[in-house]
């Protein structure tokens, strides 16, 4: 407790570490902590003093204030880890109001990195030696996650939640005589807490106390901080020469762990052998040099996704990006391997998150194996017609939505208005060059994985559609982590599953699919009526 200058006790926290940014009136922080490395937002109000030390940190006396409480912030494991001679001498300089001597600072060892860069904090686990990457060569997907205005929604995924027992009020408040409401908790028949509320503390201020809340339970709902399960496999990563990178968004309720391991040389031989011996049409189609080059073309890995608040379960999913122009795909990758667990007690609880960070490559596979047939999508034509169709097809799964519809009396249309989707499509089926689809090679334009590359650059960027001679200018909504990852994984389905049909009527003609053969392919399916009975976009408007 110190005085302030009224005389009034305050409470006020030194923290020692890397100021990772500075927006709208907060400043984000990112110190070792007795329960690990941990990301803090603090307004600049609670800001008393700050000092830049040693290797790029920043010492700061935080105070409390309107939006902070010191108390709650800083308790249990989020307490600053302070045990070496020289960081006592900073965090006693600077609650004494002392000058810091800077020189008399020895902290070669440091016992964390943070890497900062433009789009997203990045937690950088370090080896023995404690030597510090590059700042921002940890970036996993970055413009593709962050892109379409996403980055807001994003923060510090390194807290503790906080479980309390539900209660109710058993009477309301009488304002005649200013007695307040009396309240009960919500037991089960043997007297037990039956429900509990679980709270995010960073997000404490005095109109929340307890900080955002994160949902309600039964006492079945197994809670633990995310670290708990992320930090193997940050470790793993580390160990593998994997980027890796968390983000927590809505307050903390949800949180994903993205990871690209597409430049660590992993498993290419044995995904190669593996697609030849499916048996199917790709056998002999598929070779290491194939799959070893889509690390030239794609980043690509998986996401683990986890949450707070019960929206969802605990799993791991295969995730790419397109080097050339950033857009994201979520992969279809069936497979056992693929986990997915619920949050309740006995299966959350005990599960082994090192044996987990083990069983990841079979993930890692399953991308490479997607990947290699979206390549293949560079094959199949698409005329016209099936891009209409397709648009239809779109709408249908909620990837795009029909523009409104204007009509004069006799019926006519006058005027389409809104649908930015559908105006992106057209747009970037004309002019394949912008670079949120990045299809500039003319052996690609017209296909399959020109379409892949528009739904994927729009849904991703969100660009702004702009048709200058018709003075229309359109946005579009931002969409959040879960509606984009949906999307993507609707748009990797429906396109892979028409270049799959198409290759499969081109397998049975000519008896093989491989290197030699996929030069005529596009001729083949230049002729075909694919999806017949889907009617185009445009009759669907009249």
């Amino acid at each position: 407790m110190n005085p302030n200058e009224n005389g009034m006790n305050e409470e006020r926290t030194t923290v020692i570490g890397k100021m990772m940014d500075q927006t709208d009136g907060y400043i984000r922080l990112a110190y070792p902590s007795a329960a690990g490395v941990r990301e803090i937002r603090v307004p600049e109000a609670s800001v008393d003093r700050i000092e830049r030390i040693t290797h790029g940190r920043v010492a700061v006396l935080i105070k409390d204030s309107n939006e902070f409480t010191t108390g709650i912030h800083f308790a249990g494991g989020a307490a600053p880890y302070h045990v070496t001679e020289e960081h006592i001498r900073i965090v006693c300089a600077l609650e004494n109001g002392e000058p810091l001597d800077i020189d008399d600072v020895d902290d070669e060892t440091p016992q964390m990195v943070i890497s900062s860069n433009n789009e997203q904090p990045v937690v950088i686990l370090t080896g023995e030696d404690g030597e510090a990457p590059v700042a921002g060569e940890n970036d996993v997907w970055g413009q593709g996650l962050f892109s379409g205005n996403r980055r807001a929604n994003a923060c510090d995924w390194r807290f503790n939640p906080v479980r309390r027992p539900a209660f109710v009020f058993t009477s309301d408040l009488d304002e005649a005589s200013g007695v307040a409401p009396t309240a009960a908790a919500v037991n089960d028949k043997d007297g037990k807490p039956a429900a509990f509320h679980i709270f995010n503390p960073d997000f404490a201020s005095q109109r929340r106390p307890m900080g955002a809340y994160l949902g309600t339970f039964s006492d079945r709902y197994h809670m633990d901080p995310y670290t708990k399960a992320f930090d193997p496999i940050l470790q793993k990563s580390l160990e593998n020469g994997w980027k890796a990178d968390v983000t927590a968004y809505n307050e903390g309720k949800r949180a994903r762990l993205d990871c690209d391991v597409s430049q660590a040389g992993q498993d290419k031989l044995v995904t190669a052998n593996r697609m030849r011996g499916l048996g199917d049409m790709f056998e002999g189609s598929v070779t290491a040099p194939m799959v070893d080059s889509l690390k030239n073309l794609y980043r690509y890995g998986f996401t683990i996704h986890n949450s707070l608040d019960g929206s969802s379960s605990f799993r791991i999913q295969a995730t790419a990006m397109r080097a050339k122009c950033s857009n994201m795909s979520i992969l279809d990758a069936h497979s056992k391997t693929i986990l997915t667990l619920r949050h309740t007690k006995g299966v959350m609880q005990e599960y082994d998150w090192e044996d987990l960070a083990q069983k990841v490559s079979d993930t890692i596979m399953a991308a490479q194996q997607e990947l290699v047939n979206v390549e293949l999508l560079k094959n199949v034509a698409v005329s016209n017609d099936l891009l209409e169709r397709i648009m239809t097809l779109s709408e249908r799964n909620g990837i795009i939505t029909k523009p409104k519809v204007h009509r004069d009396d006799a019926g006519e249309i006058t005027k389409l208005s809104s649908g930015h989707m559908w105006r992106l499509m057209g747009h970037g089926w004309t002019r394949p060059h912008e670079s949120w689809v990045g299809v500039t090679d003319p052996e690609e334009q017209g296909t399959l994985f020109h379409v892949y590359n528009i739904l994927t650059g729009a849904l991703t960027h969100k660009p702004v559609y702009n048709d200058v001679e018709n003075r229309i200018v359109m946005q579009g909504n931002t969409i959040g982590f879960q509606t984009l990852d949906k999307k993507l994984l609707s748009t990797h389905r429906m396109l892979t599953q028409i270049g799959r049909d198409a290759i499969q009527g081109f397998y049975e003609d000519n008896g093989k699919v491989d290197a030699d053969s996929l030069a005529d392919l596009k001729d083949y399916t230049s002729s075909l009526d694919m999806l017949e009975d889907i009617p185009m976009f445009s009759e669907v408007l009249h």
